[in-house]
């Protein structure tokens, strides 16, 4: 009975990760099509960076649309392929803890304050930071 608790509580564990990444890719992805369409937000990166061309605008984008979905994909993969074995340990929290705490800081240090994205990515990041570090070890 305890084995069937223990799994069922793994499985939980894992949809919550898998919600909270797949939000947040979601959002990130949102926010980069939203910033790379307009050529306002362009004008005004390039008045502000000093950058000559758009498509150095796009690796600019697509660079940041990876470190911010980085974070939560390695989080999902690795939980997906080793919950049912090794569980959660104080090891698993530290690591995607700190790491996901990183992935915070560098959201918040973009202040991309005129995006509704931005306000999303953050809260689910905190999330995303509570439900690992708050998994009791089973």
């Amino acid at each position: 009975m305890f084995y069937m608790n223990k799994n069922r509580e793994n499985q939980e564990f894992l949809m919550k990760i898998f919600i909270v990444s797949a939000l947040i890719i979601l959002f990130s992805s949102l926010e980069a099509m939203f910033f790379a369409k307009d050529i306002n937000f362009f004008n005004n990166f390039k008045d502000a960076n000093g950058i000559r061309s758009y498509n150095q605008y796009l690796n600019y984008i697509l660079f940041n649309l990876f470190l911010s979905t980085i974070n939560p994909i390695i989080i999902s993969i690795y939980t997906f392929f080793t919950i049912n074995k090794r569980d959660i340990n104080n090891i698993y929290r530290m690591f995607f803890g700190f790491s996901t705490f990183l992935s915070l800081i560098n959201v918040i240090m973009q202040f991309r304050i005129k995006s509704i994205f931005y306000y999303l990515v953050i809260i689910l990041h905190i999330i995303l930071f509570y439900f690992i570090i708050t998994k009791e070890r089973t």
